[in-house]
C-alpha cells in the first residue's frame, strides 16, 4: 500500500525530531526550566502549517518565540 506524503508517522518522527534538537539547544549550557505548554503551542502550529497547509512555519526554531 503506499504511504501518505505527510502520513502520521512521518510527522511525528520530524516533529519529535525537531523539538528533541530544540530542548538539547536549551540545555546544552546546563539544566534550564522549560514551558512546556509553549512548546506544544509551537509543536502545534507546526504540525497544522506543515500537514495542512504544506508549509513550515520554523515554529520549533530557536528564537522562533
Amino acid at each position: 500500500s503506499r504511504t501518505p506524503s505527510f502520513s502520521a508517522r512521518w510527522m511525528n518522527e520530524l516533529t519529535l525530531g525537531q523539538l528533541r534538537d530544540a530542548f538539547k539547544a536549551k540545555v546544552a549550557n546546563g539544566p534550564q526550566e522549560i514551558d512546556v505548554l509553549a512548546w506544544m503551542s509551537r509543536t502545534a502550529l507546526e504540525l497544522i502549517g506543515q500537514s495542512g497547509l504544506g508549509h513550515s512555519f520554523d515554529s520549533l526554531e530557536e528564537g522562533a518565540e
